[in-house]
C-alpha cells in the first residue's frame, strides 16, 4: 500500500494484538467507566455516533495494531465544546494493550467530587503526554468547569504499507512548541518522538504509565559522541508479557522508574509504575525518542536510527510529520 496522508486524527488507542474491538455499546461510554481507555480515547466515537475503530495492519501475523479514526474537530480541539466538564489535559496521549493486557494506561478517574484526586486525574501529569513547566492544556476551575483550552495547532495521520505514523503539536502560553510523532512498524516496534523547541530553559517531563502488574527496570546508560545526547535501556515485564525499551535524549536527561496510582474506576485505586523522562532545567531544543517492542531484536538498529535522525530533527522538527 502506498503511503498516503489521511484527513483523520488519532484518539490515542493502540491495541498491539488487535483483539480489542470497539463495539456499538462502547460508543456510549462515559468518563466514569472509560477506564478501558481514559476519557480522551473514546470521546471521538461517542461524538461520531458510530464505530470508528478499524484495524490497519491485518497483513502481518506476528502483531496486530488498531488505530482509531475520529472526528477531526475533536482532535484539533481539547474536548468537545458542548461537554467541557469532562475535559482532561490529554492531547497527544495514548494507551497500549498487548495479549489482552493493559500495557500503557492513562491514570483514569477516581471520582467526580471536587478535590485533589479529581484535579490530579484531569491534569497533564496523569496522561502519557509531554509536559513543559507543569503547563496544563486546560485551566481546571472546578470538578466540571474549565477555562482556557490550548488546542492542537495541527495533527496528522499517515498510513504506511505495514503500519502507521501519527501525531501533532501545540504551544504553551510562553511560546514553547511541543510536537509528538508516534510510529508503529509492521514488525512490532512502537516509536515515540518528542520535540520541544523555544527559548530559554524549561522543566520537561515525559511520563509513560504502565498497566497493572507490569514492573519497570532501568538498565544500562550509554553516552553518544558528536553532541547526540545519551541512551538509557529499560525493560517492562509482567506475568505473560515483556517489553524491551530504550530512551534517547538530547541533551541528556534523567530517566526515572517510580510508583504512582491508577484509578480504573470510581473509588478504586491500584498501584502502578511510571517511567518518566525528566529534566529540571533544559536549554531548548530538546529531542526525546522512546522506542520499545516485545521483540528485542527490533531494537538492534535503533542506535543507528538515532544517529541518523537526531541532527535532522533538531534542526527541522517539521520532519516529524513526514
Amino acid at each position: 500500500m502506498a503511503e498516503r496522508r489521511a484527513h483523520r486524527g488519532f484518539d490515542g488507542c493502540v491495541d498491539l494484538d488487535g483483539r480489542h474491538r470497539l463495539r456499538k455499546k462502547d460508543a456510549h461510554r462515559t468518563e466514569r467507566n472509560s477506564n478501558q481507555s481514559d476519557g480522551h480515547a473514546f470521546f471521538p466515537a461517542r461524538i461520531a455516533g458510530q464505530e470508528t475503530r478499524r484495524c490497519l495492519c491485518d497483513a502481518f501475523p506476528q502483531l496486530r495494531c488498531q488505530f482509531c479514526g475520529a472526528v477531526p474537530k475533536f482532535l484539533r480541539r481539547l474536548g468537545p465544546d458542548e461537554l467541557m466538564g469532562h475535559v482532561h489535559s490529554d492531547a497527544l496521549s495514548f494507551e497500549v494493550s498487548f495479549k489482552h493486557q493493559r500495557v500503557l494506561v492513562n491514570r483514569g478517574v477516581y471520582e467526580y467530587t471536587s478535590g485533589p484526586r479529581r484535579n490530579e486525574a484531569r491534569s497533564i501529569r496523569s496522561h502519557n503526554t509531554p509536559c513543559v513547566d507543569d503547563c496544563e492544556q486546560a485551566e481546571i476551575w472546578s470538578s466540571f468547569r474549565v477555562g482556557q483550552r490550548r488546542h492542537l495547532d495541527e495533527h496528522f495521520f499517515i498510513e504506511t504499507g505495514d503500519g502507521w505514523r501519527a501525531g501533532g503539536g501545540w504551544r504553551t502560553p510562553g511560546g514553547v512548541s511541543i510536537q509528538r510523532s508516534i510510529i508503529l512498524t509492521g514488525q512490532g516496534r512502537l516509536e515515540v518522538w518528542d520535540s520541544i523547541k523555544g527559548e530559554g530553559s524549561h522543566s520537561i517531563s515525559i511520563p509513560f504509565h504502565w498497566g497493572p502488574s507490569l514492573e519497570v527496570r532501568l538498565c544500562s546508560q550509554s553516552p553518544f559522541t558528536q553532541g547526540l545526547g545519551a541512551c538509557r535501556e529499560w525493560e517492562s515485564h509482567g506475568q505473560d508479557v515483556k517489553f524491551y525499551g530504550k530512551t534517547y535524549s538530547h541533551p541528556p536527561g534523567e530517566l526515572l522508574a517510580e510508583p504512582t496510582t491508577w484509578w480504573p474506576g470510581f473509588y478504586r485505586e491500584e498501584r502502578i509504575e511510571r517511567l518518566k523522562f525528566h529534566q529540571n532545567s533544559a536549554d531548548l531544543p530538546v529531542l526525546v525518542w522512546t522506542v520499545f517492542s516485545p521483540f528485542p531484536e527490533l531494537l538492534a538498529e535503533t542506535d543507528e536510527i538515532w544517529k541518523d535522525q537526531a541532527h535532522k530533527l533538531l534542526n527541522d522538527p517539521a520532519l516529524m510529520r513526514k
